[in-house]
């Protein structure tokens, strides 16, 4: 009996252990990706944003996305990768006006998933 409730602590113990390291870590790894994305974002309002500004964002994405990928629904990855390509397809245009928006949907997208990954009870049931 007692080994059994000893295990049940020492499990739960684990289980929020975990869950505040997965935690910690998606909120750090996403608030470089957001500051990084409103870097360019403001190079791109400012007019001087270019493409390889916008290559340098999808590379420290990609490189991020590596270690993350297994934690993150895989809607979430998928809609950043396509809103980040279109962006960089308008930068490669310079066409400035129609990156920036797809920059926007990027900022709202890393702050719902910042939202959704925080430590809140109405995430955890």
């Amino acid at each position: 009996m007692i080994r059994t409730i000893a295990s049940i602590i020492i499990s739960l113990a684990l289980l929020i252990g975990v869950s505040v390291a997965e935690n910690a870590f998606l909120q750090k790894n996403f608030a470089l990706i957001e500051e990084t994305i409103e870097t360019l974002y403001e190079k791109t309002e400012d007019g001087v944003a270019t493409h390889e500004d916008g290559e340098a964002v999808e590379i420290f994405w990609q490189n991020h996305k590596k270690k993350m990928h297994f934690l993150l629904p895989h809607v979430a990855v998928q809609q950043i990768d396509f809103e980040l390509n279109e962006a960089l397809g308008y930068l490669y245009q310079g066409n400035f006006q129609d990156a920036l928006p797809k920059m926007e949907v990027l900022l709202q997208i890393t702050e719902v998933i910042r939202q959704n990954f925080t430590l809140l009870w109405g995430n955890v049931f």
